[in-house]
C-alpha cells in the first residue's frame, strides 16, 4: 500500500465515508459538515545502524573493498557513491590514510551527526604526512558540506592548485580572475540552525582561486535563500557553535577565512542589494589559533 493509500483509508475511516470518494482532485470537505480538517502525522524515530569507521587508501586501497582498516577503499568518490545509498549516521568516522594523496575529487557524503556522536573526518595510520587532498583546479571545493551538522574535520591537507593560473603568489602576479577555488565550503538552505561544525589542525595552501572574488580559497560558510517577490522565502537560516582551530594558511587566494555570507543576515542594501534587509545573525562561531601566510586579500572576516 502507497501512502496515498494509506492517507485515504485513514481519512475515509475517520470521515466515515467511501474511500472511493477520496481521489488526488477530490473534495472531500464537500461530503461533510465542518469548517476545518486536522490531519495529524506521527513520525517514528528511524532505526539507524551501529556507526562504523571507513578507511580510505590512496596506495594499497580499492574501491571494490569494505572499507574496513584491514580492506579499505581507495578513493574519495566510493564514499560519495556509497552515502547515496546508506548515509552517514552519529558517530561515524571516514579516516584517510597519512601519506595518502587524492587527486582531481572532491570529498562530499550525505548524513550527518548529533551533538553527542558527531560525524569525524580525520587521518588515521603512522607518520607525519597528512592525507593529501589535491583538487588541482579541477574541483571548485575540495570539502563541501551542504545542510549538514555536527561534523568535524581535523588533520588534513588541503590543496587546490589550477595549472591553468599563475601559482607563484608573488605580489600582484596572480591571472586567475574567473576561476572559483576553495578547500572547504559549508553550505545551508533552509534548514533552520545548522549546529556543531568544526574544522581543526587542517593544512590549507596553493590555492590559486579568483583574485576578484573575495568568497573563495580558504574556509567560507554561506547560507542561501530564495527571494520571492522582494521577500526572503522559506525556512530562516544560520550557523550555531562553529569552531575553526589551529589551522594553517599558506598561498591561498583570494581569502583565508570567510563566515558567514547570510542571505538572511543582509545589514547593509548596497551590499546586496537583490536581497531585503533582515537580521538572523550566526551565533557563537569561534575562529582562533590559526596562522596565515601570503593570503592574496582577507585573511579572517567574520560577519552576518
Amino acid at each position: 500500500m502507497d501512502t496515498f493509500e494509506k492517507i485515504r483509508a485513514l481519512l475515509a475511516e475517520q470521515l466515515d465515508i467511501d474511500p472511493a470518494k477520496i481521489t488526488m482532485e477530490s473534495d472531500i470537505m464537500s461530503d461533510f459538515e465542518a469548517d476545518s480538517l486536522d490531519i495529524v502525522a506521527v513520525f517514528e524515530p528511524a532505526q539507524l545502524r551501529t556507526p562504523r569507521n571507513f578507511y580510505i587508501d590512496s596506495e594499497n586501497g580499492d574501491d571494490s573493498n569494505s572499507g574496513t582498516i584491514d580492506a579499505p577503499w581507495k578513493t574519495l568518490s566510493q564514499l560519495e557513491e556509497y552515502s547515496q545509498t546508506y548515509a552517514l549516521v552519529p558517530g561515524d568516522q571516514v579516516l584517510l590514510k597519512r601519506g595518502s594523496v587524492f587527486e582531481n575529487e572532491s570529498l562530499q557524503f550525505s548524513g550527518m551527526g548529533t551533538e553527542q556522536n558527531p560525524i569525524v573526518i580525520s587521518a588515521y595510520g603512522d607518520g607525519e604526512d597528512l592525507p593529501r587532498l589535491d583538487g588541482n583546479g579541477v574541483v571548485e571545493n575540495v570539502i563541501s558540506l551542504f545542510n549538514q551538522e555536527y561534523i568535524t574535520i581535523s588533520n588534513l591537507e588541503i590543496t587546490n592548485t589550477s595549472p591553468n593560473y599563475n601559482s607563484q603568489f608573488g605580489l600582484n602576479t596572480s591571472t586567475n580572475t574567473s576561476l572559483a577555488l576553495r578547500a572547504i565550503n559549508v553550505s545551508a538552505k533552509d534548514f533552520g540552525v545548522v549546529s556543531g561544525i568544526k574544522i581543526q589542525d587542517c593544512y590549507i595552501h596553493d590555492i590559486n582561486g579568483n583574485i576578484n572574488l573575495k568568497w573563495n580559497g580558504g574556509i567560507f560558510f554561506d547560507v542561501q535563500a530564495d527571494v520571492i517577490g522582494g521577500e526572503l522565502s522559506g525556512i530562516p537560516t544560520k550557523y550555531d557553535d562553529v569552531l575553526i582551530e589551529g589551522c594553517t594558511f599558506i598561498n591561498v587566494d583570494r581569502s583565508g577565512i570567510k563566515l558567514v555570507n547570510s542571505a538572511w543576515c543582509n545589514q547593509w542594501l548596497p551590499n546586496s542589494p537583490d536581497i531585503p534587509l533582515n537580521w538572523y545573525p550566526s551565533t557563537n562561531v569561534v575562529v582562533r589559533n590559526n596562522y596565515m601566510e601570503k593570503i592574496g586579500g582577507d585573511g579572517i572576516t567574520t560577519r552576518d
